[in-house]
């Protein structure tokens, strides 16, 4: 890894921020609907005036150029500016609600390792059997399973019918922890609150496994594949001649190097996780960046919505370093 790649990475992270910055700045001020009339409402009793006066209040009676200027400047300086509708600084807003999102996001890759390796390596070492089939067509079936169904008809069954698991929130309120990570499993672990834990993991576990399984119908395809290719390496042979056991083959040796891939896998799932959970946050009311960033588009809160954006592009291309620098920790033959 050399410091040429990190600083061309960095210069990249901050061309795709400013970009990205541009077009949210432009589509927002495209999209229908003014956030000082949806502010001030439509009572009788407010004038013009009052309108015109609110706008330049925010700061949006300034040309575009000057608005979006000043914004820039804000990012540079770390300031995200302040929620036009809750009209509280933008960055607090962000780490009150990023903890849940990456909460989410752990859990969901979690679910989907633990039911994609394993899968995928059954159906590799069955290649062409029944069971292969019948996995290859589960797979399938998980992949084209819309998440908000999946979610509603969890909700149905382990909620609404068994009664098991709660359907809605991240925590019963009287249960939750001091704040240390703000992710309530990790404080409630921490501080040695056993109910919060409990309760914390039994609002996590129906999300978590709507978001999880389609990647783990997506895992289980490229382990199948990758071991299927690996399995076919003189070295796979070398090791079936000199009577080593089928275990320590098929773990030790064919599914440490098909793993190789799922450091892409992990990494693209990742930022997907963090930055498309819209649905799934919905359906349970998870209160992260979701569905913060669907109700500042439905109030066309500007600065919240750029702020919220912006962070969710700078993850997304952060973990795509991440991944890039654990390939040539991993694989001796990557270099940059």
């Amino acid at each position: 890894m050399s410091i040429a790649f990190l600083v061309h990475r960095m210069l990249q992270l901050v061309v795709v921020t400013f970009v990205i910055a541009l077009t949210v700045f432009v589509v927002l001020r495209l999209t229908p609907g003014d956030p000082v009339d949806m502010m001030m409402g439509r009572d009788d009793a407010v004038t013009q005036a009052d309108i015109d006066r609110k706008r330049r209040a925010l700061g949006l009676d300034r040309p575009m150029h000057v608005q979006f200027a000043s914004f820039v400047g804000g990012l540079v300086t770390g300031d995200l500016g302040t929620s036009l509708v809750l009209e509280r600084p933008v960055s607090g807003l962000l780490w009150e609600r990023l903890p849940a999102t990456i909460e989410l996001a752990v859990a969901a890759m979690l679910v989907s390792f633990i039911i994609g390796i394993p899968v995928g390596v059954v159906a590799a070492l069955r290649q062409n059997s029944l069971l292969d089939r019948v996995i290859m067509g589960l797979n399938f079936i998980g992949l084209s399973m819309p998440s908000f169904w999946q979610g509603i008809m969890l909700i149905l069954l382990f909620s609404v019918t068994l009664g098991w698991l709660p359907s809605l929130g991240r925590i019963a309120y009287d249960l939750v922890p001091v704040r240390i990570t703000g992710l309530y499993t990790l404080d409630a672990l921490l501080s040695w609150n056993l109910p919060a834990l409990q309760n914390a993991l039994a609002h996590l576990f129906l999300p978590a496994l709507t978001a999880g399984t389609a990647y783990a119908a997506i895992i289980a395809r490229v382990v199948r594949s990758s071991m299927l290719e690996v399995l076919r390496q003189d070295f796979i042979r070398t090791a079936w001649s000199k009577g080593l056991q089928p275990r320590r083959i098929v773990l030790g040796h064919a599914l440490r190097n098909a793993l190789i891939p799922m450091i892409t896998i992990g990494g693209l799932e990742a930022g997907s996780l963090l930055s498309g959970s819209v649905v799934i946050e919905t359906v349970f009311s998870w209160p992260g960046l979701g569905r913060l960033i669907v109700m500042s588009i439905q109030g066309r809160d500007y600065a919240l919505v750029q702020g919220a954006v912006v962070l969710l592009c700078v993850l997304y291309v952060a973990i795509s370093l991440i991944v890039d620098i654990a390939y040539s920790l991993v694989d001796p033959r990557v270099r940059w």
